[in-house]
Formats: C-alpha cells, structure tokens, sequence
C-alpha cells in the first residue's frame, strides 16, 4: 500500500543532523557548509525535536534511509492506533477514522518519508485526543507537553498550542495555567539554545523563509496541487474534507474547539 518514494533530500540532511548529534554530540551537519551559515556547529532553519527523537532511534537501528523511513511508518502506525483507541467503545466503528487515514495518499506519503511531519501530526493528534478525554490538571499539563513538543518538530505543529490552548481557555480559567507550564520546559529550552548564537539563527532562518516566499502559492493552487497528488482518488479526498467539516459542525456542542 505504501509507495516507495525517490529519496527527499531532506531525508539525507535530517539522518546526517540526527547521527551527528547522536555520534559527536553537536546539532550540526557538514553536508550544507558554506550554503547555510553556522549549518556545520548549529541547526536553526529548522526546530529541534525531531532530531532529538531520531538520534535516539537511529542509536538503536543505524543512520541507514530504511531505519529513517521506519520512524515515520511506526509514528503513522500510532496515530493509527490513537485514533482507535479514542472510539474503541463504539465498536467495529471504532475503526473507521483509522481506515480512512490509513488509505489517504498524503498520510501515506508522511509515513513513508524520513522526514518530521509525522512525528508532528503523531504529537499534535496525541495532544488533542489527550485535552479531549477531560480538562483536568494532569490532562492540560501532558496536552501542553505534547502541543509544545508538536511545534518544535514543525510550525504544522501550532495546530496543536491553538487547539489545546482554546480548549483549556474554554474551560475554566485555572485549567490554562497547567497547559502553560505543560508548555513552558521545552519553549525555554528552545530559547536557550536560540540564544547560544542568535546571530546564526537569525540568518538561517532568513534563508528559509526567503526559500518559502519564492515558492509561494495561492490557496486556489495549492488546492489544485493537491487534486493532482491524489490523482484517482481526489474525489475520496473532497469527500472526506466535506463530510469532515460536516461531522465538525454537527458535533460541535461535543467536540467544542
């Protein structure tokens, strides 16, 4: 079911950052030196988690493309099982949010590429169905964790701080302090090490962003780039983001934010 991709430079990159802080202990790669400044003693253009989660499962499996691509498959396997989880009550159709993630071409995609995309979807999917299950202290502090740990894998990730973070305000105003500490450890440690040399981050990232706005795209594009991608089954995902938003606005008493 899943197809094997052409290799995403991106994947070569990550595995070196990754193997490189896991080997010589420096957030670092030599394969971008003298295109990226500072890219060969710090990483900014992109947050830091991911390599830190992929240092270690490469400590256990190796720097090779197939343990890289592994990661994202067995993360796409736990939003499969979380979803499950989250309706097992119901029954055989507890399994139906599951069957439809699982056949989509773009899920497939991130579970198949040594990238950070699914950790973020797998940590934002857990931060909700965490906040969903009630509002209590223990729940907004690991809905916060998870939400922040979301964010630093990839700015997709803020899906997660909005969502949980509305929650919490739409509960009682108390239940926003524990989220805000959940949230706190990593955002500061991230700030620490954005300030060891800011210099280097600030000209990173200006290099990424100038990359993103060169390749900017309308919405009405990015529709139709998508429509291509999933090719035959554009119809299934029109239908799925229509009877999604349906099932949102029926259930919104429920579901809330």
């Amino acid at each position: 079911m899943f197809g094997i991709f052409a290799t995403n430079p991106d994947e070569s990159l990550c595995a070196s950052i990754a193997w490189n802080l896991w080997t010589e202990g420096r957030l670092a790669t030599d394969l971008l030196a003298g295109a990226l400044p500072g890219i060969e003693h710090s990483v900014y253009w992109t947050p830091p988690f991911y390599y830190l989660v992929l240092a270690g499962w490469q400590g256990l499996w190796g720097p090779g493309l197939l343990s890289v691509r592994c990661l994202s498959l067995v993360l796409g396997l736990a939003v499969l099982v979380i979803l499950w989880q989250r309706r097992r009550h119901v029954g055989p159709a507890a399994w139906t949010a599951s069957a439809i993630v699982i056949f989509d071409p773009m899920f497939q995609r991130a579970a198949s590429m040594g990238r950070m995309d699914m950790l973020a979807i797998a940590l934002t999917v857990a931060a909700i169905v965490v906040i969903e299950h009630g509002r209590s202290r223990r729940r907004c502090l690991a809905a916060g964790t998870l939400a922040a740990a979301a964010l630093l894998t990839h700015p997709l990730g803020a899906a997660a701080v909005v969502a949980v973070g509305l929650t919490c305000l739409r509960g009682r105003l108390p239940a926003v302090l524990p989220f805000l500490l959940g949230c706190a450890p990593l955002l500061l440690a991230w700030m620490v090490y954005l300030s060891l040399d800011p210099e280097t981050f600030v000209a990173q990232m200006g290099l990424q962003l100038a990359v993103k706005a060169d390749h900017a795209r309308s919405p009405i594009d990015n529709v139709v780039r998508l429509v291509d991608f999933y090719g035959s089954f554009a119809a299934v995902f029109v239908g799925g983001f229509i009877g999604g938003m349906v099932g949102l606005l029926r259930g919104r008493r429920h579901l809330e934010p």
